[in-house]
């Protein structure tokens, strides 16, 4: 039961992530459920990147843009595939 209940929670989030407009507010709000969900704010994207564009609904190309936004605003540090949350 608890497995169906964490998976309905997590389809009911992707559904959410896809309501918000811009690519860099779904990828930041991406991150942030990751780094709840694994109590971290390092984080470690194991995924490849087609893969969590497609459950963000962008393109990998979108999703690439979005990161380096991010970073260039100071919301996160990256290296490759190391992401860093900074806490505003």
């Amino acid at each position: 039961m608890t497995i169906l209940v964490r998976h309905i929670h997590s389809l009911r989030v992707r559904l959410e992530w896809r309501e918000i407009r811009t690519a860099h507010d779904r990828v930041l709000q991406y991150l942030h459920y990751l780094a709840q969900f694994r109590n971290q704010t390092v984080l470690s994207l194991d995924q490849p990147f087609k893969e969590i564009a497609a459950e963000l609904g962008l393109t990998p190309e979108t999703l690439s843009r979005a990161l380096m936004q991010l970073e260039k605003t100071g919301a996160i540090t990256r290296k490759r595939r190391l992401i860093t949350l900074i806490e505003n």
